[in-house]
């Protein structure tokens, strides 16, 4: 017979899968960043976040998940993507970039000597706890950096609009 125990158990398993689940879907996010950064895309594409919505809601009916449950759900999951998407372009375009949260960052051409940061002006100096201090975000051992910047943000943090 199933006890109390057993069940919670169960559940922690459950809760464990999830959470390694959405691991991977920021880790893919991040890569999707670098391309999005790479061709000039916007982080934030209204018409994407409408379709993930409405077909992760279809797909919960089946499961006996209210839609609104879902919608509520992935309002969460994307909003903390475009934060993971904004964050690693950012890394990505290095500390002189200025980060877009609704498009890509400018990056400097290394060639130009307009485009090279004066060493005697305080505001070009990298900050060390900054992003540029992490390591690669495509590394898995880099996103506990990521997460850990994101941890000290807190939930209040900045939210795209929609």
């Amino acid at each position: 017979m199933d006890s109390l125990e057993d069940f919670r158990r169960e559940i922690d398993g459950i809760d464990d899968r999830l959470v390694d689940l959405l691991g991977q879907r920021f880790a893919v996010c991040r890569k999707v960043a670098a391309y999005k950064l790479a061709h000039r895309i916007p982080v934030h594409l209204p018409e994407r976040i409408a379709a993930v919505k409405d077909r992760c809601a279809e797909r919960g009916v089946g499961h006996a998940i209210r839609p609104e449950f879902l919608l509520a759900l992935y309002d969460l999951i994307i909003e903390e993507t475009c934060r993971v998407e904004a964050a690693t372009q950012e890394h990505l375009s290095g500390p002189s970039a200025q980060a877009d949260p609704n498009g890509p960052s400018a990056q400097a051409d290394p060639s130009d000597p307009s485009a090279q940061a004066d060493p005697s002006d305080p505001s070009a100096q990298a900050d060390p706890s900054g992003p540029s201090a992490q390591a690669d975000p495509s590394d898995p051992s880099a996103q506990a950096g990521l997460v850990a910047g994101a941890a000290a943000s807190g939930p209040g943090g900045s939210r795209p609009s929609t």
